[in-house]
């Protein structure tokens, strides 16, 4: 089925992935919703609920990116769920078996996906294909090179009919062609292996086409998509749908192909229906709606600037409302760096006091009014703004009150009024951050942003932890608090090995870890959980000065029908009841003196035989805990030794 009005939520690589990944737009993301920011755990995402199911998660190349992901409170890449992995084990080779350099991403996409596909051991699978082309930039030629003509390119009229856009155009033809090559050999290998018909596919794109006025614009040369979708027999061949979509609308559409209701999170309506060729109501699907915040930091002083706006369209009309039309929609002259570096950006820089060219430096760089009104009848491109003709003044009016509805009904900020939030989320982009380094830059720009001082906090802590990590040759090295750390009981490891692993009979297990650090201190732990299966457990103890003093991991898989308790905390003794009703997260702090039990973990009431696993973490070491059969009990205990 082929799409002929899907838009993206933002013109912006990272947004619009978060928007797609969670269904939900932008606006409701928090540092999701600009370019390098990070996409925090607290959102649900489609690929870790699939796994919930469980599927299979994969990925390769573009994945949810640009962006600083260590800071969201998730592992992996939010493209390869909690469980599943980017795959980057292929690469193109050239005539001499190098790697491929010829201007485009040099990983073999179908390779990586054949290769996934054959690891899932009969599991449905879930793979992301982010392919680095058409993205800028290109090996400037290679579109003649290929025997393409230039006679050929349609340029669009938004952009200037001269020979070096025209042979830019050519070169992004040719990465266009490559996407659509390798997506051809994945989906013969799936024809191959008998599933094709079996697996919902979904072609499109996260932002327009990286030329001026198109990609981080609201018009339709930045926001609508080309969308294909192939699902077997659920989809009439060759059928064509010109219902207003959303890339938010997928992930809804992921969940309720796999059997699964869509979450209330998720603003985003499935399209299951539309594949199946029911049609909608007019209401349901006669309009979209976009935005934008930060791509770039390119406004103002400080870059900080934010060039927000908003965007509703019907089939007739399209209206932008840019919130801050003080500022320069393409980035401050004379860099304007929201628009990417290329030939097309170059030839009309270069050439803007020219007569023929000046209105098109006018169209993708000038300042714009508050208002933009298309009537996409008479201008299909968007390029003669009627926002302030009076003959347009009852519908710009009506479509202004339906923007500020969609914005209020989907908690949109900006709804409230003016809004800094987007332009004090950090940009963890750019030379600055990468020359001084990461912890250097944020140290030195801690008290510019609340945000900034949450990052070098995490930071700081993660400097100091690596006094507790090991090094190549597996020992402990010393700490502040602790050179090395002890199993007492029948299994003493010496601190000296990265894992040990033993089944131990136990009908009862006491699992201590004592503080061995000078004089009296206070210290705080918190309990962390996550249900699957039973319940995963995190205790970490630090002390006000954010050193690791201990770090313990319990995975408990509670046998069918039975209740057990774990206490964790020496003095106040905090229960949790793993019945999957009574478990919650408890931080408590409380002074410690000199070799004071800093917690314990009971595990008892008809454990079986348990797997003690014991490895070095980020801040100590971890020990998990598996019931897998009957028998006998044993006590075993922790300790840090100086």
């Amino acid at each position: 089925m082929l799409f002929n009005h899907a838009y993206c939520t933002v013109p912006s690589c990272a947004p619009s992935r978060s928007a797609v990944l969670t269904g939900q737009y932008a606006h409701r993301l928090e540092q999701g919703g600009n370019l390098y920011g990070w996409l925090p755990a607290k959102f649900p995402i489609y690929t870790e609920i699939l796994e919930e199911k469980d599927y299979f998660i994969g990925a390769t190349c573009k994945l949810w990116s640009p962006g600083d992901n260590s800071m969201s409170g998730r592992r992996k890449n939010p493209c390869e769920g909690r469980k599943g992995q980017a795959v980057f084990k292929f690469w193109r080779k050239d005539k001499d078996g190098n790697r491929a350099n010829d201007g485009m991403a040099a990983v073999d996409y179908s390779e990586n996906f054949k290769w996934f596909v054959q690891q899932r051991n009969g599991r449905p699978f879930c793979f992301w294909y982010g392919s680095g082309e058409p993205h800028r930039g290109y090996k400037k030629g290679i579109g003649l090179t290929a025997g393409k003509k230039i006679e050929d390119v349609k340029v669009p009229p938004f952009l200037p009919d001269t020979p070096e856009i025209r042979k830019d155009i050519l070169d992004y033809y040719y990465e266009v062609e490559h996407f659509d090559r390798e997506l051809g050999k994945m989906l013969d290998y799936l024809e191959e292996i008998g599933e094709l018909d079996n697996t919902l596919i979904v072609v499109t794109s996260d932002n327009g086409m990286p030329f001026p006025r198109a990609k981080c614009n609201l018009y339709d040369s930045g926001t609508r998509m080309p969308m294909a979708v192939r699902w077997g027999k659920n989809i009439k061949p060759g059928s064509v749908c010109d219902d207003f979509v959303n890339l938010i609308d997928l992930a809804p559409t992921f969940l309720e192909a796999a059997g699964m209701k869509p979450i209330p999170e998720m603003t985003g309506r499935s399209i299951v229906s539309l594949l199946k060729g029911m049609k909608p109501k007019q209401s349901e699907r006669g309009v979209v709606f976009t935005e934008r915040e930060r791509h770039t930091p390119c406004r103002g002083k400080d870059g900080k600037l934010s060039y927000p706006c908003r965007m509703i369209r019907t089939h007739d009309y399209l209206y932008i409302w840019n919130i801050r039309p003080n500022l320069w929609p393409a980035g401050d002259p004379p860099y304007f760096q929201d628009v990417d570096g290329s030939p097309s950006k170059n030839e009309i820089l270069g050439k803007r006091d020219e007569k023929e060219i000046a209105p098109f430096f006018k169209l993708a760089f000038a300042k714009r009014p508050e208002e933009e009104l298309f009537d996409l009848k008479k201008d299909p491109w968007q390029v003669n703004n009627v926002a302030d003709q009076k003959k347009y003044a009852e519908i710009k009016k009506k479509m202004r009150a339906r923007l500020e509805k969609w914005m209020k009904d989907t908690d949109d900020p900006r709804a409230k009024g003016e809004t800094d939030q987007w332009d004090e989320y950090p940009f963890t982009g750019g030379n600055k951050w990468k020359e001084k380094g990461k912890f250097e830059y944020l140290k030195e720009h801690k008290d510019e942003s609340p945000y900034y001082e949450k990052m070098y906090q995490a930071e700081l802590r993660k400097q100091k932890s690596k006094e507790l990590k090991t090094g190549k040759t597996g020992k402990l090295q010393k700490g502040p608090f602790v050179s090395k750390w002890n199993i007492i009981g029948p299994f003493d490891l010496g601190g000296n090995i990265k894992e040990f692993n033993q089944f131990l009979p136990a009908e009862k297990i006491n699992f201590k870890a004592k503080y061995r650090g000078k004089g009296n201190k206070e210290v705080s732990w918190q309990v962390a959980e996550a249900g699957y299966n039973g319940i995963v457990n995190l205790a970490r103890i630090f002390d006000f000065e954010e050193k690791a003093l201990a770090c313990a991991v319990c995975y408990v898989y509670s046998p069918k029908k039975s209740k057990h308790t774990i206490c964790l905390g020496s003095d106040d003794g905090v229960i949790m009841k793993l019945n999957k009703k009574e478990v919650w997260n408890n931080p408590a702090i409380r002074p410690v003196k000199p070799d004071e039990d800093l917690f314990q973990a009971t595990f008892n009431k008809g454990w079986n035989e348990v797997l003690l696993k014991i490895s070095q973490g980020g801040g100590g070491w971890a020990f998990a805990f598996r019931i897998i059969d009957d028998s006998k009990s044993i006590k075993v205990s922790l300790r840090p030794e100086k």
